[in-house]
């Protein structure tokens, strides 16, 4: 495990957009866009060896949402282990991401060229989202946090979409590339787009409404808008530094040297920072920070010199993929009091983790696994909950 499962085996980011409350707004011309349900009436048997790419829980926790290698996605009621739909579009096509709206009414599919917004409740296909280009980590997909409108990104742009009527509001050049962290961004007030430039190595940050381009972070491994919008975070050759989102005032500048595999994930309310290290530089492996005060806070030592994380929804408590005595732990860090809540041994099954996510109360997650498993831990008691596929 060398990086936050943010971006290894979850995304958690789309997962934090939508526990946050929602702006109301019509939803009426959108759910008559369609009433034909793509539902595949004969699901492939669980376990059959596809991985799973991507599993979240609902903006409520009482709904699970996964997307398989052979193309399905598949949600369950929590409460019952009951499957309530399967959804695909033909048998070659293979979903890459999922999300579910803000509040909980709809669900995104990222595929290979197209995202494809469908009705939660009855299947119903709503609306598709085309790219005219694509490579191997298909549409990446975000929702505004007031649910309005869509971002996707394929290939070599990004297009921000109205959510009820599915028209283009506007697109952007940038390029999308997962295993280094180059993902397109809408910023979590809705203002902005941020894209990577594969050829000048660059960081744009555009107007989200008008597609003018606001700044530029020249030489730049990786940039991020944190979640409550208010700062900016990019890795160079000129180290770890923090920006102010309005002004692009410096700061703060940390004491780290990075490289391009550097990773990083920002608490929700965009307090604290945990940052992975280049192992010639830290033997810890990593750090936690707190952005009021820009001090460093304390961790667990681990085994590990890489191991996972996330930082749990309440902002408060850190989740630890470790190693202690060559057994693999799950571990809960108190980061206000810097001390183990528990830790409890996983089974050895877990370690082909392809898909992880944290329910909005924080006390079960959800595993996927490469042999296309599907399973609901509770994080209080440490032992398993439920077993859906």
């Amino acid at each position: 495990m060398k990086r936050s499962l943010r971006y290894q085996i979850v995304t958690i980011s789309l997962f934090a957009l939508a526990v946050i409350p929602v702006s109301k707004f019509s939803y009426a011309s959108l759910l008559q866009a369609s009433s034909t349900p793509y539902l595949n009436p004969t699901p492939e048997p669980c376990g059959s060896n596809d991985r799973i790419n991507h599993a979240v829980f609902s903006p409520d926790g009482k709904l699970a949402l996964a997307t398989w290698s052979i193309g399905q996605v598949r949600l369950w009621d929590l409460q019952t282990g009951r499957e309530l739909l399967t959804l695909q579009w033909d048998s070659n096509y293979h979903f890459y991401h999922v999300a579910f709206s803000p509040d909980g009414k709809f669900i995104l599919t990222g595929a290979e060229t197209e995202a494809l917004l469908w009705d939660a409740k009855t299947g119903a296909l709503l609306h598709s989202f085309a790219h005219s280009t694509h490579n191997s980590d298909g549409t990446w997909i975000q929702f505004s946090l007031d649910g309005r409108s869509i971002l996707t990104s394929s290939g070599n742009d990004s297009k921000l979409w109205e959510t009820a009527s599915g028209n283009l509001i506007q697109t952007f050049p940038g390029n999308l590339d997962l295993s280094y962290s180059e993902i397109p961004q809408l910023s979590s007030d809705g203002n902005y787009v941020m894209t990577y430039g594969y050829d000048q190595r660059e960081w744009n940050l555009w107007n989200a409404r008008t597609a003018n381009k606001v700044h530029t972070f020249p030489s730049t491994f990786r940039a991020e808008i944190s979640l409550d919008s208010k700062t900016i975070l990019t890795s160079s050759d000129q180290g770890l530094i923090l920006w102010d989102a309005a002004t692009f005032d410096k700061l703060f500048a940390f004491n780290s040297v990075v490289d391009a595999s550097y990773s990083w994930e920002f608490s929700h309310d965009g307090r604290y920072l945990i940052t992975s290290q280049s192992p010639t530089t830290d033997s810890q492996g990593y750090r936690l920070w707190d952005l009021q005060t820009l001090t460093q806070q304390p961790l667990p030592k681990s085994k590990d010199q890489y191991p996972g994380y996330a930082i749990f929804p309440d902002n408060q408590h850190l989740f630890i993929i470790d190693k202690l005595a060559e057994q693999t732990v799950w571990r809960i860090w108190d980061i206000r009091t810097g001390k183990d809540v528990k830790s409890f041994p996983v089974d050895e099954n877990l370690l082909t983790e392809t898909a992880f996510a944290i329910s909005p109360d924080g006390k079960y997650a959800l595993v996927g696994t490469e042999q296309g498993r599907l399973r609901v831990w509770d994080l209080q008691l440490g032992q398993l909950s439920r077993t859906l596929c």
